[in-house]
């Protein structure tokens, strides 16, 4: 069911447009605003501690991971079925960051730098930089893609809301400018082996014996993040365009490497299905 799942909902996210109600940041906010009022009442009555803001992330993602399991555990099949489907969908994917994507696009046909870089900033590229596009996009493609898939299969429906619902309080700590050293050693956790799974990938649909090496020293390195292990992989992975607009190219070559890297990772959850590994 894995295997099928994920077909569809990716053939899915291709095809229809995401209302804005039933995209992951809109409802992960609205279920934050709830908590927070929560949590605002409680601060009147006992201080704030590095505890008890860890103990915060683990209950606010927690909570719908627990109603998850126990809704796929008793629910009949049928019901099961269509909750990954909806589930999966509503995680899967950004409606706003490909739409500034195309925008880059035809910028960058036209070769409009100043364009390309204000729709970089749209799509998390804070200072503009065009330099910093690529490996901007690779992250993207991976909190948004590839991270899903791996934890979907991995730890299945329940662990996939749990690390979405996770990464999505540590970006509204951030985005808030609140302390985020707590909720970002816990992404730091999740991450770990999934961005090390997605980049792979990167050694095997891009140039495998220089990527390799560099692969295997994000291992010995402790405090790569997983922003970090992506850029070095995927940079050695990927030769960097020797022409004029290269500053251009650049990120489109990433685009490629990553697309092909999501394609591997369905092939390798089809083999995997193919010879009972996942079901």
């Amino acid at each position: 069911m894995t295997l099928f799942t994920l077909l569809i909902v990716m053939a899915f996210e291709r095809v229809v447009v995401k209302a804005k109600s039933l995209q992951l940041a809109t409802i992960a906010q609205r279920y934050f605003s709830y908590i927070e009022r929560l949590i605002h009442k409680k601060e009147a009555q006992e201080p704030k501690t590095a505890r008890s803001e860890m103990t915060t992330a683990l209950i606010v993602a927690g909570l719908p991971t627990a109603t998850v399991w126990i809704l796929a555990a008793y629910l009949p099949s049928p019901f099961v079925f269509f909750l990954h489907l909806l589930i999966l969908w509503i995680c899967i994917g950004c409606s706003s960051a490909r739409k500034s994507y195309k925008g880059y696009l035809q910028a960058a046909n036209r070769q409009d730098y100043e364009a390309c870089s204000l729709y970089s900033q749209q799509f998390g590229n804070e200072d503009g930089d065009l330099s910093h596009v690529g490996r901007q996009l690779v992250f993207i493609n991976y909190t948004h893609y590839a991270s899903i898939i791996i934890v979907f299969v991995i730890l299945g429906l329940p662990g996939l809301v749990f690390y979405v619902l996770c990464r999505q309080w540590h970006l509204l700590q951030t985005r808030e400018g609140l302390s985020k050293q707590y909720t970002q050693k816990l992404m730091f956790i999740l991450d770990w082996l999934p961005s090390r799974i997605s980049t792979v990938g990167f050694l095997l649909v891009g140039h495998f014996s220089r990527a390799l090496p560099v692969w295997l020293s994000t291992f010995s390195d402790s405090e790569l993040s997983a922003f970090e292990v992506l850029e070095k992989v995927s940079k050695a992975s990927e030769d960097s365009p020797s022409i004029e607009n290269a500053e251009l190219q650049e990120p489109l070559q990433m685009v490629k490497l990553v697309k092909r890297n999501i394609i591997f990772l369905l092939m390798l959850v089809s083999a995997m299905t193919l010879v009972g590994v996942i079901s």
